[in-house]
């Protein structure tokens, strides 16, 4: 597979533990979100393991949080990273979000997109 230099693709996992809104329907959810995740390049992956909150309430999705990403070998870095989107009540919805470096050689400052489902009833 040929991929651009600094572009990484990967994925996330994470938990959000906090509060439902549901008194008169999915009104959304508020909490702190704990993630682990990996990204990878044409050579080097990444391991990424995150903390922060996030506020999904009727039509909007916010997200903060800090992560440690690093590759096991030399690289680690810290990383503020601001998520954005559009939420269904916090049942599910789409966040655009940035990764800012703050400390380190992890991955790179980037845009990334991310798609959620609540799966707790």
């Amino acid at each position: 597979m040929v991929m651009h230099p600094t572009r990484y693709v990967g994925a996330e996992v994470g938990v959000v533990h906090g509060e439902r809104f549901t008194s008169h329907g999915p009104f959304g959810i508020i909490g702190r979100r704990y993630a682990v995740g990996a990204y990878g390049n044409n050579d080097d992956i990444q391991a990424l393991i995150s903390a922060g909150y996030e506020l999904s309430i009727i039509l909007i999705t916010l997200r903060a949080d800090v992560c440690v990403t690093t590759n096991f070998r030399s690289d680690v870095g810290v990383a503020v990273r601001p998520d954005i989107g559009l939420s269904f009540g916090g049942e599910a919805g789409l966040t655009i979000g940035g990764h800012i470096p703050l400390v380190g050689e992890g991955l790179p400052s980037s845009w990334r997109l991310g798609a959620f489902v609540t799966l707790a009833r």
